[in-house]
Parts: structure tokens; sequence; C-alpha cells
């Protein structure tokens, strides 16, 4: 006779899945390059803004760009409208007129 074989059942042990643990993605900074601009193109001079600009007094810059020198109150005006000073304080004297001459120069230039 033979004997009954008994299995004995397969306990199967419950599987235990580690956590994934991701390393931080470390990124490394982006370096923009510079921009470097091109100059801006730069417009000519007319032949009277060239003139103008080598008018040494203001008479003669005046004389160049309206034909005549404006009279004291109308410098006084553009003076004050140039930021030099108020016009009560314009009163024409050469170290003025060098002044505001220099004013109107850079006005062309720029």
């Amino acid at each position: 006779i033979e004997e009954p074989v008994i299995e004995e059942p397969v306990i199967e042990e419950p599987v235990i899945e580690e956590p994934v643990i991701e390393e931080p993605v470390i990124e490394e900074p982006v370096i923009e390059e510079p921009v470097i601009e091109e100059p801006v193109e730069e417009f000519p001079l007319s032949d009277l803004e060239e003139k103008l600009l080598k008018a040494g007094t203001l008479f003669e810059f005046y004389i160049l760009k309206t034909g005549s020198m404006l009279s004291i109150d109308q410098r006084a005006k553009i003076w004050e409208e140039k930021g030099l000073g108020i016009i009560k304080e314009y009163n024409g004297f050469p170290e003025q007129n060098q002044i505001l001459l220099e004013a109107l120069k850079w006005d062309i230039n720029y």
C-alpha cells in the first residue's frame, strides 16, 4: 500500500518592496552669456550742425542757425528751459553765453 503523499501548503511570504528613494537632481546653474549690443548707428550730422558745433561764440551760433542773434529775454527763456538757472539770473554775460552755447551744442550731439 502506498502512503498518501501529503503536500504541505506553500506559504508565500509577502514581498515587501523597499521604497525607492530618488536622489535629488541638482541642476547646474544656467549661466547666460552677456548680450553684447551692437553700437547704435549714429546719424551723420548735417553741414549746418557741423558748423554750429564749430561756433566759438553764442553770437556765431545764432547767426548760423537763425540769421540773427536772439534777444536777452529769448536767451534767458532758453537758459531756464535747459535747466541752467532761472530767467531772472540770466544777464547775457560772456560766461553765461558760453555755458548756454555748450548746452546748445550738447543738444546737437545727443
